[in-house]
């Protein structure tokens, strides 16, 4: 194991563009010398000493987890296989011949880009003769009247490369060998212009690949293995249960309030998008379209009576989700949790950029998911607390519970968690469980039943949810009866497969094509409509679902599309939050930063931090949900119980409900997951001083 660790080291360390010099070698060196005495000194005993002192079956259950897992975590992160660098040889000749009516020719080779975009110095080329190429300045290098002559590059390849050419008014026929074979390229041909050559490398062997992916999993199993027993090793926690609030708990919030409120002040009013668009007019000018919940089109109107601005509803929250965090710093050190952790906690909720961007932007997803977080809470205080839960208790749930339902259309996996987490929590309150759940939902529907009456709201279009669906079958040419025919063309003409995206329907519902009469006189049909399709072929379905879904489970985002919060370019090419021409949407109201500097540079850092590379790490859903996981696993069997296990519960049924019928991949939809894993990961992962409780 400790060989694996060294190899996938080596592997991923070693300089392979070229033979590595002094300094390099010997940071190398001194970089895996120190990594094997750690192995062999700490890790690697700690790992035995721990194994040893658990019953045999529990060690294989301990070493088939982390081998799977980290089998898993090799399929899902970027680690892609590493071949063996081979030494490569690439001759580019000028032949001579030109075209008839030139009397001269020249070959200019531009570039040789490696595969991870990088370009070969242009002093790595070897002329054959001295005077037969010329290296310009711009690094290109050009064939003199000497031909035929040879221009050669000799190096270490891992990776396919591109050959770049230039073809100037006097262009020859250029040849170049690569790999024993020799190819030909006409210059001639076309106005001049880039010539893209691709230069294939030779296919590594499946024992090279073999080997690559067993040391990885090895490596990736020791890793989990010795953070799973170190972390599980850690004493619980103490639990504080009479410790009083204190002006400090409210001082865990100051950071992220702060920060958010340097967020505003660079964005101000707000990162606002087409969505924020329709309820800012809605709010202000409109009727009220349940498209967009009710409810928070409501509360927007009325705390823009206050100040006709969106930087109001940004304002309240943040001030919100710092209550919650203030609130929840409160449990977790009255559940033990150290004072450490609940400063890392207080200092990623402040510096997550997802939280600065978030909370800055009029989304009916910003209330949604701090309504989740609050449900979260309540069920952690149920889990860590013993007593009797009272009257308050109970309301906060009601409360909550409603204003989750009445911020999204899809809240009530969410609600109807909670009620299971708080039944697992306390069997014998069931009864009163079951009643605080059913009055949740009579509180939501009364309050979105009177908006309705008040506002004359007009009700969002319905059937959207299975547009995903049945476009799967559409675009798949699912047989059809002429009556479901009829149905279907009715909705949206079938000629262009119902402009079908397997990861998204908004190509489908805003291209202009869909009939949302039909759609609204049709939805009570498409349920039985798509269930007698997916009994005829159940492949559509299942392919949608995977791939429309991916955003939520899979890590690395790589070629599939994400949609985050965007911040768009002006004219000038400085960033603005809002899209070019929307300012007559919303009736004049035009981005006015009052740190204008601070906001380029924010927007800037979200720009480049969205590379698909780079952007699974801080915006793919499924990290902070599995890392939640994980951390709750981590203290159910640190504290040998699974009561902290009914936090996630609320979390988990909205993310089964999200994946069945979820739009398109928005991030957005699945940030109660970032703020909950940003809640809890750090104090769960975080172990006491001692094992003896203190109350």
């Amino acid at each position: 194991m400790s060989g694996a660790v060294l190899w996938t080291f080596a592997v991923h360390a070693w300089p392979r563009r070229g033979p590595a010099g002094a300094l390099e070698g010997g940071a190398f060196l001194v970089i895996g010398l120190t990594l094997a005495y750690l192995l062999h000194r700490f890790a690697l005993p700690f790992i035995a000493a721990q194994l040893t002192t658990r019953p045999p079956r529990l060690r294989l259950v301990w070493c088939v987890t982390c081998a799977v897992m980290s089998f898993g975590l090799l399929r899902a992160l970027p680690l892609h296989f590493i071949r063996s660098p081979d030494a490569m040889t690439l001759e580019v000749t000028a032949t001579q011949e030109h075209a008839p009516s030139t009397g001269h020719s020249q070959v200019w080779v531009k570039a040789l880009r490696r595969a991870d975009g990088s370009t070969v110095e242009p002093n790595e080329w070897r002329p054959e003769k001295a005077d037969s190429w010329e290296l310009r300045d711009d690094g290109v290098w050009v064939s003199t009247p000497q031909q035929p002559t040879k221009l050669q590059w000799h190096g270490l390849v891992s990776g396919a490369m591109t050959l770049v050419l230039q073809a100037p008014p006097h262009s020859s026929v250029t040849e170049y060998t690569w790999n024993n074979r020799t190819e030909r390229v006409d210059l001639h041909e076309g106005e001049p212009s880039e010539r893209m050559v691709p230069l294939a490398v030779p296919p590594s062997s499946t024992l090279d690949r073999l080997c690559f992916h067993a040391a990885h999993v090895l490596a990736l199993s020791a890793l989990l293995l010795f953070l799973g027993l170190w972390l599980s090793s850690r004493p619980s926690w103490e639990p504080r249960l009479t410790t009083p609030a204190s002006w400090q708990d409210a001082a865990h919030a100051v950071p992220l309030v702060a920060v958010a409120c340097l967020w505003l002040l660079a964005v101000y009013p707000g990162v606002l998008t087409s969505d924020s668009a329709d309820q800012w007019n809605q709010a202000n000018w409109g009727s009220m379209n349940d498209a967009h919940p009710v409810f928070h089109t409501f509360m927007l109107h009325w705390l823009f009576v206050l100040w006709r601005t969106p930087a109001i509803a940004v304002l309240a929250q943040i001030l919100t989700a710092g209550g919650l965090l203030a609130w929840g710093t409160l449990l977790l050190k009255r559940a033990g949790a150290p004072r450490w952790a609940l400063l890392l906690t207080a200092a990623v909720m402040a510096l997550s950029p997802v939280n600065g961007v978030m909370l800055s932007t009029l989304w009916k997803d910003i209330p949604f998911s701090l309504a989740m977080l609050a449900l979260s809470l309540l069920v952690f205080r149920a889990a860590t607390r013993t007593e009797t839960p009272g009257l308050g208790f109970w309301a906060g749930v009601i409360i909550t519970g409603a204003l989750t339902l009445l911020t999204r259309h899809n809240g009530a996996p969410a609600v109807l968690g909670t009620a299971l987490a708080l039944i697992a929590l306390r069997p014998r309150e069931w009864r009163l469980a079951v009643l605080v759940l059913v009055t949740t939902f009579a509180l939501s529907a009364g309050s979105r039943a009177l908006i309705f009456r008040v506002y004359d709201a007009v009700p969002g279009p319905a059937g959207t949810t299975l547009l995903g669906y049945l476009g799967a079958h559409v675009a798949s040419g699912t047989t059809v009866t002429p009556e479901e025919a009829a149905i279907l063309d009715d909705i949206r003409p079938r000629a262009d497969r119902w402009n079908y995206h397997c990861f998204s329907n908004v190509f489908t519902l805003f291209d202009g094509h869909i009939n949302v009469e039909a759609l609204r006189r049709h939805a009570p049909e498409l349920p039985a409509l798509l269930g007698r399709l997916t009994l005829r072929d159940p492949k559509p379905v299942m392919n949608h679902f995977a791939c429309a879904s991916s955003v939520l489970w899979r890590i690395h985002q790589g070629a599939d599309w994400m949609n985050t919060n965007p911040a768009w370019r002006d004219s000038t090419g400085q960033f603005t939050t809002m899209p070019v021409g929307m300012a007559a949407e919303l009736h004049e109201l035009h981005p006015a930063p009052i740190l204008p500097a601070l906001g380029q540079r924010l927007l800037t850092g979200v720009e480049a931090s969205l590379n698909p590379d780079v952007s699974w790490v801080l915006w793919r859903p499924a990290v902070p949900l599995y890392l939640a996981l994980l951390a709750c696993i981590v203290v159910c069997v640190r504290q040998r119980t699974w009561r902290q296990a009914t936090v996630l519960i609320p979390l988990l049924l909205h993310t089964a409900g999200l994946a069945l019928f979820i739009p398109s991949p928005d991030m957005r939809y699945q940030y109660p997951a970032f703020l909950i894993a940003m809640m809890f990961v750090p104090a769960w992962l975080a172990g006491g001083r001692n094992g003896t409780a203190r109350t």
